[in-house]
């Protein structure tokens, strides 16, 4: 298992993850990490292969997200209000899983397709 972060103000705790043994690897928060693992999750929500079983908190966050594109077409999640208590993390937390898949399968075997993704 791996704990995937945004190098953000995160540096404290995934070092005592790292410290007690666990493994972690950051995300960079950028349109070049991010353009891909987005589009995939766009794909997804809109085929209904977003299971994540009522939460409303996830709900909340999704409401409060909207892909930011750029002039070549490249997207990343941003949030649809500024203000702070508008938060994304949740939905941005699985889209940094999504964008690490393809290197976890690379190296640690499996095929890397999946018809949805589960959050729990």
């Amino acid at each position: 298992m791996e704990h995937c972060f945004d190098g953000w103000n995160a540096s404290y705790f995934m070092q005592k993850l790292e410290e007690e043994g666990e493994t972690v690897i950051e995300v960079r928060q950028g349109i070049p990490t991010l353009s891909e693992p987005t589009k995939e999750f766009r794909l997804k929500v809109v085929e209904s292969n977003i299971i994540h079983e009522g939460n409303e908190l996830f709900d909340w966050c999704l409401r409060n997200a909207y892909a930011y594109t750029d002039s070549n077409e490249n997207i990343k999640l941003s949030k649809k209000n500024k203000d702070d208590t508008q938060r994304i993390d949740l939905v941005a937390a699985g889209i940094n899983a999504m964008a690490r898949l393809p290197a976890f399968y690379e190296e640690y075997g499996g095929t890397g397709g999946s018809s949805g993704v589960r959050f729990l």
